[in-house]
């Protein structure tokens, strides 16, 4: 690896397969790369949600992790983004899946320090990324955004009764113009993330919107009755649609991440 000035950018694409499915990626690496290791974070997108984020969001929290001395990876699920693979196939376990692929994808790099790891989750990603780091040990802080703790109740409001029905007549419902296959609604108890929370040695710092219709902030007063720490964001919604908001969480998120890995 090089040395790179600040003012440089350095990403690497890749991929990775789960169940012969091309799942595609993006490496960041630090401005700065010496002989020594690097942490590595993992970036766990939402539901129907991409490598990118919302607004931007994974690729502004990734640029400044990596500004910090982080190489940090983002990724897309099968089905999503620029992954291989159809939506109306996508189950929590199926995503869960797709998330150990793409953390082993990201420790197979001779850079990066396997005992310094974290992982940030958006929403659903929020339930993935505590479920991996009661599996990792070496992961030493997990950022949470907007995450669900109760996928069943959560998801299930999403859509009408007719919709369900739907679900159970042909095997799919059209929400939103995302394709949700049968399997997905019959899964979701398939993980549940506050047992594994409770085993956890990682500290956990959680992000939430008070204005979260989505996932609404009881989500993450369940986290908080398990040993999390919440920030709360004043009028957030679940896509933390403000300028001064994304901000914000970019800063106090990546910077408390950095300090938790960097030793």
């Amino acid at each position: 690896m090089r040395s790179l000035h600040d003012n440089d950018t350095l990403q690497l694409s890749l991929h990775f397969h789960v169940d012969s499915i091309l799942c595609r990626g993006t490496l960041h690496l630090p401005h700065v790369v010496t002989d020594q290791r690097v942490p590595g974070i993992l970036i766990i997108p939402g539901f129907a949600d991409t490598a990118v984020g919302p607004h931007n969001f994974h690729v502004q929290i990734a640029r400044k992790l990596q500004q910090l001395g982080c190489a940090v990876l983002r990724f897309d699920y099968r089905g999503q983004g620029e992954s291989e693979g159809d939506f109306i196939d996508f189950t929590i376990a199926s995503g869960f899946a797709d998330v150990e692929h793409a953390w082993q994808r990201l420790c197979q790099f001779p850079f990066i320090d396997q005992a310094r790891m974290g992982v940030v989750g958006y929403s659903l990603g929020g339930l993935y990324a505590v479920e991996l780091a009661a599996k990792q040990p070496s992961i030493r802080g997990v950022g949470l955004l907007a995450p669900v703790a109760h996928p069943e109740r959560v998801f299930r409001s999403f859509f009408t009764d007719e919709q369900l029905l739907e679900a159970d007549r042909q095997g799919w419902i059209d929400w939103l113009g995302w394709p949700v296959g049968a399997p997905f609604i019959q899964g979701l108890s398939t993980i549940q993330p506050l047992p594994s929370m409770r085993t956890l040695h990682a500290p956990v710092h959680i992000f939430h919107g008070t204005y979260d219709r989505e996932v609404p902030p009881d989500q993450a007063i369940a986290y908080e009755q398990a040993g999390a720490k919440i920030s709360w964001i004043e009028a957030g919604d679940h896509g933390f649609t403000s300028v001064a908001q994304n901000q914000r969480i970019i800063e106090q998120l990546s910077t408390w991440l950095a300090q938790q890995v960097s030793t």
